[in-house]
């Protein structure tokens, strides 16, 4: 009984656990909160790429244009992180780094998807 915040709030491990094999059911509403769960750390270890594959198969399977902006903010905040961890620091390095790109590429797929489902910045 009641709602996914009550259960975080309780117990953000055991909510962690439980989306996750909702998410592997199929369920891909949980890849919303996996999704938020791994950005903020709440209940996991925080990890922007998993936060950003979580949000991917929300906007992937469940059409959910929020979800599908949240991927692309991930996975451009990723792809900066991955140049930093490098020590790239010049911003004609960082886009020829090949993690760069990929992660820009994500990014930039997911922007045009929450735009074609009809995300609205609120």
């Amino acid at each position: 009984k009641g709602s996914e915040d009550d259960l975080i709030q309780i117990n953000p491990n055991l909510a962690f656990e439980w989306y996750k094999k909702a998410e592997e059911g199929g369920y891909y509403k949980a890849s919303v909160a996996l999704g938020e769960m791994y950005y903020t750390g709440e209940g996991c270890e925080k990890n922007l790429l998993d936060a950003a594959e979580s949000f991917a198969k929300a906007a992937d399977n469940d059409n959910n244009p929020t979800a599908a902006h949240n991927a692309a903010i991930c996975y451009y905040k990723y792809a900066s992180e991955c140049t930093d961890k490098k020590g790239i620091t010049d911003s004609v390095n960082k886009r020829l780094d090949s993690d760069y790109i990929a992660y820009m590429n994500c990014s930039n797929k997911y922007t045009k998807l929450a735009e074609k489902l009809g995300y609205k910045k609120h």
